[in-house]
């Protein structure tokens, strides 16, 4: 049940639905413009894969860890065909963690961006 609440909310998200939290006026959702340019080639990096993206026409390369990999589905990946299955069957949520990372600024000199626990929706583990 979370795996599915979290891949169909990250999956509304990267293709730009954005939830509204509740407030005053009440919760809602709207459509926002989807900036973060992708496509899905995986490849290897210390264990863990990277993936290329571009964010407002600004190149990037996104760093999944093996523990980010394994952690998502709560189980270990040994090889490197496991882990890119493993990814791209969660690619919005990786998608929509790179985004959200990139705009708080959260880049490296050499416009690597690492994803952490920290970078992921509560309930994503």
């Amino acid at each position: 049940m979370r795996n599915n609440r979290v891949s169909i909310v990250s999956a509304l998200e990267a293709a730009g639905v954005a939830f509204i939290r509740e407030n005053d006026e009440g919760a809602g959702v709207r459509f926002r413009k989807v900036e973060l340019e992708y496509n899905t080639n995986v490849k290897p990096r210390d264990g863990g894969v990277v993936v290329s993206v571009r964010y407002r026409g600004t190149p990037y390369s996104i760093v999944i860890s093996q523990e980010i990999i394994d952690d998502i589905d709560r189980t270990i990946y040994n090889t490197f065909e496991a882990k890119v299955i493993a990814v791209q069957n969660h690619f919005p949520v990786f998608l929509r963690a790179a985004e959200e990372t990139i705009i708080s600024g959260q880049i490296l000199d050499d416009d690597f961006v690492y994803l952490t626990r920290a970078n992921f929706p509560d309930g994503t583990f």
